[in-house]
C-alpha cells in the first residue's frame, strides 16, 4: 500500500502563516483579569467625542493585568457611562475615593476597561 503524499512545505506556509500573522497583528485588545480595584482617589477625568471617556486612579496596586495599572476607560455607548461619569466627576470635586470593576479588556495603549464604580467615604 502506498501512503499519501505529504503536504508539501509550500502549502502549509500559505495556510499558517497568514492566520500566525492575523493573530500576531490584530487589535491591542487583549483579555486581563476582572474584578474590582482597591479603593483610590481619580486624578483625571477626561471627556472626548472619540466615544469613550478616560480617566486616571492613583492606585497602589492594580491586579487587571494592563500595560497602564492606572488608566482607565469606559465607552459611552454603555449602559451606565453616564453614571459612571458623573459618579467619577463626584468623587473628583468632593476629593473622594472610588472602586472601579475591571473587565478584564486591555485597550487605548494599555488601559482597562470598566463596567462600574463605587464611591467610597
Amino acid at each position: 500500500m502506498s501512503r499519501p503524499a505529504p503536504r508539501s512545505l509550500a502549502l502549509n506556509c500559505r495556510i499558517h502563516i497568514p492566520l500566525l500573522a492575523s493573530i500576531l497583528l490584530s487589535p491591542t485588545l487583549h483579555a486581563a483579569g476582572a474584578g474590582w480595584t482597591e479603593s483610590a482617589r481619580v486624578t483625571e477625568l477626561e471627556a472626548s467625542e472619540r466615544g469613550r471617556f478616560l480617566l486616571r486612579v492613583a492606585l497602589e496596586k492594580n491586579s487587571s493585568g494592563c500595560r497602564d495599572p492606572n488608566g482607565f476607560y469606559a465607552d459611552y455607548g454603555r449602559e451606565g457611562s453616564e453614571l459612571m461619569y458623573r459618579t467619577l466627576l463626584e468623587a473628583m470635586t468632593t476629593d473622594r475615593e472610588v472602586q472601579l470593576y475591571a473587565t478584564g479588556v486591555c485597550d487605548l495603549g494599555g488601559r482597562s476597561g470598566i463596567s462600574a464604580v463605587r464611591l467610597r467615604r
